[in-house]
């Protein structure tokens, strides 16, 4: 029997006057839940649009393709993901 997970979230803003921080829940192919977190690192310049692309990139990445087969695979590929999401930050900064 598979079990099937449900998910909620919310974010608190703080004292900016906007939310940097990103998130997005995945059910993967075996009904288990995978929350997606990125922080928006404070106030530093485009944290908000590089935790958004890291999340995105992320979800794109593990949604895409074969489910994954153990764990071991999974590991794999959600490494590969954050490893996509972290160069296509980097190389949207240095636009």
């Amino acid at each position: 029997m598979t079990t099937r997970w449900r998910g909620e979230g919310d974010q608190h803003q703080g004292a900016r006057p906007y939310q940097e921080d990103s998130w997005r829940l995945l059910t993967l192919g075996d009904g288990s839940l995978l929350a997606v977190v990125a922080d928006g690192m404070g106030g530093h310049a485009g944290g908000a649009v590089a935790s958004q692309l890291a999340v995105d990139i992320i979800y794109q990445k593990l949604s895409s393709g074969d489910v994954p087969q153990n764990r071991d695979d999974l590991a794999a590929r959600l490494v590969q993901s954050i490893e996509a999401a972290g160069l296509r930050i980097f190389s949207e900064a240095k636009l």
